[in-house]
């Protein structure tokens, strides 16, 4: 099974914005867009908004296409 990842990202002040989109190249022509979104609130502590659209976000909803929207609050900064 044959795929495709890009990946960007851009930080500017504490913000960080990341773009990531997947495409399996197979005729089935699935693939999926996740926007990121993590926000500074105090000195260390971020919010963090997920935007996904598409096929395989997680193994339970893998085969159909599943829109979803997330709140939450890191617990590792990876950036």
């Amino acid at each position: 099974m044959t795929s495709c990842d890009i990946r960007m990202v851009r930080e500017h002040q504490g913000h960080s914005i990341s773009l990531q989109g997947r495409h399996s190249l197979e005729r089935s022509g699935r693939g999926s867009i996740q926007l990121d979104r993590a926000i500074p609130v105090h000195e260390r502590l971020r919010i963090q908004v997920q935007a996904f659209h598409g096929y395989g976000e997680n193994h339970i909803h893998y085969n159909p296409n599943q829109p979803s929207i997330g709140i939450g609050i890191p617990l590792l900064q990876w950036m």
